[in-house]
């Protein structure tokens, strides 16, 4: 399981790159990310 933080103004790479469920916005305007992931490998790239 992966949660990272990420910038607001960065929402439109996160919901291109993964679906929109993947992220919530916080109080503070930032996205909480979170996914799962079976390899490291993965998760890097």
């Amino acid at each position: 399981m992966v949660k990272a933080l990420f910038f607001g103004e960065l929402r439109w790479r996160l919901a291109e790159e993964f679906e929109m469920h993947c992220f919530k916005e916080t109080e503070d305007g930032s996205l909480l990310f979170t996914a799962d992931y079976t390899e490291k490998g993965n998760l890097v790239s």
